[in-house]
C-alpha cells in the first residue's frame, strides 16, 4: 500500500494537475501516505470537510457547502484512475466511499489497494459509466466585474429593464451603431479622396479595417450575441483583471430578463481535472463547449445551460478509456486490503 501511495505521490509531485477532483486525490494520497508511515494501521477516512479545509482557497469549511463544493465520487475516482497507470501491474488503489445515517448523511472516504484479477463473471453487476458531465455555476456576486462596471453589475447582476439597465445597453447599442457608421465614413472618405491608388493606400485600408473588426469583435459583438445565444464568452474589459475567464448569461426571473458575471465549471469524467467553458472552434460548430484544461482538444464536451449536463463529443476514444471497457475493468477488481 506504502509503495503505491508513495509512487502516486511522486507523480503529483512531478505533475500536480488541475481542478478541484486532482487537489482532492492529491491530499488524500499525501495524507494516507504520511498516517501510514507514521504507524496508523486503520483505513484513513476523510468527510468532505477535510477536502473543503486542505483544498478550497479560503479553507473554511463553515463558510462553504462542501456538498456542492466536492466533486463527484465518479469524478473523483477519474482523477485517481488517471493515475493508477503507473503502480505495479496486478494492483491498483481505488477509492472507496461509505454514506453514513443520520443528520447530513455524512459520506467517509479512503483509499484502498485492490487486486486486479481476470474473473469478470460479475461484469454484468458492475455499475453503469457514463461521460456525461455536471457544470457548476457560480454563486451571485462571486465572480467580480471591473471596477468601472462594478456600479453597474452590483452583486454581479443587473435587471434588463431597470435604469442602470436601460441605460447601459442603451449605450453598448448606440456606440456600436456609431462605430459601424464611422467605419462606413473612413472608407467613404478614401473613396471620395480621388487620388491614385497606391500601396500606402491599401495599408491604410486594411489597417483601417482591421482595428474596427478588432474592437467590433472583443468590444460590441458579445453583447449582441447575448441576446441569441444566452451565454457567450464575458469580453476581457468587463472583468476584474485578477478574475479568471467567465461568461454573461442573460436569463429570465419573475417574468424580467437579468445579464449576470457567471463561471460555469465541472470536473472531467476522464482525468479528474477541471472543464471550462471555451469556444467551439475550430472542431466543432456550437458557441460554447467544455474543454478540459489537462486536454483541451481531446476531453471536450457539450453544454446544455438548461439543466447544466454536458456529455462527450470528443474524437474517438482509446478502447481502455470507453464506457463499456470501465465496466468490465472494474469488475476485474477485487479488494485485496483496505491498507
Amino acid at each position: 500500500m506504502q509503495d503505491a501511495l508513495r509512487t502516486l505521490h511522486q507523480s503529483f509531485l512531478t505533475d500536480p494537475g488541475s481542478g478541484k477532483a486532482n487537489s482532492i486525490i492529491r491530499h488524500m494520497v499525501a495524507e494516507t501516505l504520511r498516517r501510514l508511515e507514521g504507524g496508523q494501521a486503520e483505513p484513513v477516512q476523510f468527510v468532505r470537510d477535510n477536502f473543503v479545509a486542505a483544498c478550497h482557497p479560503d479553507g473554511n469549511p463553515q463558510l462553504i457547502d462542501a456538498n456542492k463544493w466536492v466533486p463527484r465520487t465518479k469524478d473523483l475516482r477519474a482523477a485517481l484512475s488517471a493515475r493508477t497507470h503507473l503502480l505495479t501491474h496486478g494492483y491498483t488503489l481505488v477509492l472507496r466511499d461509505v454514506t453514513g445515517g443520520g443528520k447530513g448523511n455524512i459520506s467517509q472516504f479512503w483509499l484502498a489497494l485492490e487486486e486486479r484479477a481476470l474473473d469478470i463473471d460479475d461484469a454484468d453487476e458492475a455499475p453503469t459509466s457514463t461521460l456525461d458531465i455536471t457544470y457548476r455555476r457560480t454563486e451571485k456576486g462571486e465572480v467580480k466585474p471591473a471596477h468601472w462596471l462594478r456600479w453597474w453589475l452590483k452583486n454581479g447582476e443587473v435587471r434588463n429593464r431597470s435604469g442602470k439597465g436601460k441605460f447601459f445597453l442603451g449605450s453598448i447599442l448606440l456606440l456600436s451603431a456609431g462605430w459601424v457608421v464611422m467605419y462606413a465614413l473612413s472608407i467613404f472618405g478614401m473613396w471620395l479622396s480621388n487620388e491614385p491608388l497606391t500601396l500606402g493606400h491599401v495599408v491604410k485600408l486594411l489597417v483601417t479595417t482591421a482595428m474596427f473588426g478588432l474592437v467590433w469583435h472583443e468590444v460590441y459583438r458579445p453583447w449582441w450575441q447575448l441576446l441569441d445565444h444566452r451565454v457567450v464568452s464575458a469580453p476581457s474589459a468587463v472583468v476584474a483583471f485578477a478574475e479568471d475567464p467567465c461568461q454573461l448569461e442573460m436569463y429570465r426571473h419573475a417574468g424580467e430578463k437579468w445579464i449576470r458575471l457567471v463561471r460555469f465549471t465541472a470536473d472531467c469524467p476522464l482525468c479528474g481535472g477541471s472543464v471550462e467553458l471555451m469556444s467551439g472552434k475550430p472542431d466543432h460548430r456550437i458557441p460554447l463547449i467544455g474543454r478540459c484544461l489537462e486536454s483541451p482538444h481531446y476531453h471536450v464536451f457539450s453544454f446544455d445551460r438548461s439543466h447544466l449536463l454536458g456529455t462527450y463529443i470528443g474524437p474517438p476514444l482509446p478502447a481502455t478509456l470507453s464506457p463499456n471497457t470501465d465496466e468490465i475493468y472494474a469488475a476485474k477488481h477485487r479488494i485485496r486490503a483496505d491498507i
